[in-house]
């Protein structure tokens, strides 16, 4: 048995290529890894999954975050995406040749035509952006992996700390579990939440079966798994039960909420001076739900209502294709609902602070981390009353059925009267207590 002191490791694959904006798990990864690193009482080292080599490497992680640091800080000035100077100049040399076209030719080209070429200027720029921030991952590696890698070394008496989409990659996994079988090591798993087996419609092909075994080898290896809310410790319980595991040992910890209070505001092009809007924040795909609030757009048409402009922020996600086509299509809700992609945080921020308020209608959610960010901004928020958001938001939000375009029709006329509006915003003030990162990582530190 090793008599050497205790080490706690930290999985750092997430941050390892980062790419500059740190959202979802990335950020969860940050957070706790620079208190953890911070603690004077513990010995800390950092390790990822070496794919060149097939094996678990050591990662200096006090000097991966000190590089992370300079640019995570919430002031920093956005740079924007690689491909965003490339916009400005397309954009121009497209009107430019349309100005030069006879006039009969451009009377001909119509609306949906812009906005097809459009669409797929849009497509263009984020395979650029994409295959920029790729490039930019791999001149980063070389700084978190040296050329000759030290294997990490787990031994008797430490603990390995999860927190990334192990999920993701079984091999290193499955490592890690095998290690276990050598060396009485502590292991502790991080669990978002369980949704690819309860929901498995709402993403691609082959997530269902490598998370289906990344539970089963989180329960069976695992000292504590903590979640990261009561829905989905109720969750992994039932799998628990559903696998024919005894009950395993689980905590609750609940994440800190997103601040954005020293963020610089920069108004974004795309909301003219003055204008009414509401917003809605979260990954473009089929889980968030993005098709509920298409529904309820065009069921307020119907019905003669007149709703401000739906201002939905998120990148592309699992099976988020067919409601952006249909948003970008449907001339009913062209210019009332419309989506971006890329906006960096000194815009979100902005958009926060100026929207009549926010909405959520995720199907399903470990957490929601949209709705504490809405609540710790001081705005209203209709969600729906699914999973964990309850949990978020507890009577301060506007509750609706994920699978209701009429109720959340409903939840969104009730915040446009400024009045309703006004006394929950007073009741934010005054009952909202943000969850700091400090008050979450105490508990995280009490199971480490």
């Amino acid at each position: 048995m090793s008599t050497l002191p205790s080490v706690t490791w930290v999985d750092v694959s997430e941050l390892i290529g980062w790419r500059g904006h740190l959202t979802g798990i990335q950020r969860v990864v940050y957070e706790y890894a620079r208190r953890i690193v911070a603690d004077p009482a513990r010995d800390v080292r950092g390790f990822t999954f070496d794919f060149a080599i097939g094996d678990l490497v050591e990662v200096d992680i006090a000097g991966l975050l000190d590089a992370m640091s300079t640019e995570v800080a919430p002031a920093a000035a956005p740079t924007g995406p690689p491909s965003a100077t490339l916009a400005p100049r397309m954009l121009a040399l497209a009107k430019d040749v349309y100005d030069r076209l006879p006039a009969d030719v451009r009377g001909r080209i119509r609306d949906r035509d812009i906005q097809r070429v459009l669409a797929a200027g849009r497509l263009a720029f984020r395979v650029a952006d994409r295959t920029a921030r790729i490039a930019q991952s791999a001149r980063r590696r070389p700084a978190a992996l040296p050329p000759d890698p030290q294997r990490a070394t787990f031994l008797t008496g430490d603990t390995v700390l999860l927190m990334g989409r192990a999920w993701e990659n079984p091999q290193g996994f499955d490592l890690i579990a095998a290690r276990k079988t050598e060396e009485d090591f502590r292991l502790v798993t991080l669990i978002y939440d369980v949704v690819p087996l309860i929901h498995p419609e709402f993403f691609g092909p082959g997530l269902y079966e490598r998370y289906a075994n990344f539970v089963f080898e989180a329960l069976d290896s695992s000292d504590v798994l903590p979640c990261i809310s009561q829905s989905t410790e109720r969750d992994l319980l039932a799998a628990a039960r559903e696998l024919n595991f005894e009950p395993p040992t689980t905590s609750v910890i609940e994440l800190g909420d997103p601040q954005r209070s020293d963020v610089a505001r920069e108004q974004p092009r795309f909301v003219d001076d003055g204008e009414p809007f509401i917003l809605a924040i979260g990954s473009i795909e089929g889980r968030k739900n993005h098709q509920l609030l298409y529904q309820a757009w065009n069921l307020a048409r119907e019905r003669g209502i007149e709703l401000p402009r739906l201002i939905c922020v998120g990148s592309p996600g699992w099976l988020g294709n067919d409601v952006q086509y249909a948003v970008l299509n449907d001339p009913s809700v062209r210019g009332r609902m419309t989506l971006h992609h890329g906006v960096p945080d000194s815009e979100v921020a902005w958009l926060l602070e100026h929207c009549l308020f926010t909405v959520f209608p995720s199907v399903y959610e470990g957490w929601g981390l949209p709705i504490a960010e809405s609540l710790a901004a001081g705005k209203a928020c209709a969600a729906s009353r699914s999973s964990s958001m309850p949990e978020v938001g507890g009577d301060l939000v506007e509750y609706f059925s994920p699978y209701s375009a009429d109720e959340l029709l409903a939840a969104v006329t009730s915040l446009l009267d400024a009045d309703t509006r006004r006394a929950r915003e007073e009741r934010i003030a005054h009952d909202y207590q943000a969850r700091s990162w400090e008050q979450s990582y105490s508990r995280l530190r009490a199971l480490l």
